[in-house]
């Protein structure tokens, strides 16, 4: 079958030049078992031997960079350099690097957390093991000084959605927003508490449930948001 799409008025400017695209016709069925017919390529040129071949390499490296291949560690270095000299020896690809800044992530001092439920005031126990531990920081979140009591609003369901938040009373906004782990990414919900302008995100377990995707019982957690680089 041919499907033919129509394209009326589209203008693609290219310096000086203006031309007009009225009409164009696609084949979809052909391209369609073209991009089969390559996955298949793609698949049966693949080699089990080869693939471990450079996996032994990857260990190599990392054996021999104090067991460590990650970003900031001579073990990335010794990595990358693996990749772009075989595929540069190896292939006709045209191999290029773009560099970009990683912002680093540590804390200045130990957090402090305390309560005042009810007039009785309550410290929380920090501790680098988080067995130990009463609760502990996100790695990649900014620092927060709050000196005085603030509010605490906790926010129904998930918090994985503006409805959660701004059925909130009081609003969120300037106060401190406990959120149940779950449904969606903790980078989610802490973009909302942001949108909502929080004085501070406490992320929590309830205990009640075990083990899939975002959801999480009693038990070490080790929660990280991703670094933006804008």
């Amino acid at each position: 079958m041919i499907r033919t799409i129509l394209f009326i008025g589209l203008l693609v400017i290219s310096i000086d030049l203006i031309p007009t695209v009225t009409e164009m016709t696609v084949n979809k069925d052909q391209i369609d078992i073209s991009k089969q017919l390559s996955d298949v390529r793609y698949a049966s040129s693949m080699n089990i031997d080869d693939i471990m071949k450079h996996l032994d390499e990857l260990q190599n490296i990392a054996t021999s960079s104090n067991g460590n291949r990650a970003v900031k560690t001579i073990g990335f270095n010794r990595t990358l350099d693996y990749i772009t000299n075989y595929l540069s020896l190896n292939t006709n690809l045209k191999i290029t690097k773009t560099f970009f800044n990683l912002r680093n992530f540590q804390l200045l001092c130990n957090p402090t957390f305390s309560s005042t439920i009810d007039g009785v005031v309550k410290t929380y126990y920090y501790s680098t093991s988080l067995s130990l531990a009463d609760f502990y920081y996100v790695h990649y979140s900014t620092s927060v000084d709050i000196s005085s009591n603030v509010l605490l609003t906790v926010i129904p369901n998930l918090g994985c959605s503006d409805d959660d938040w701004l059925s909130v009373r009081p609003s969120p906004a300037g106060i401190v927003a406990p959120v149940k782990r779950g449904d969606c990414t903790v980078e989610s919900k802490a973009r909302l508490a942001s949108k909502y302008n929080v004085a501070a995100l406490l992320i929590y377990n309830d205990g009640t449930t075990w083990g899939v995707g975002a959801v999480w019982g009693v038990g070490e957690v080790d929660v990280r948001l991703i670094q933006d680089k804008s």
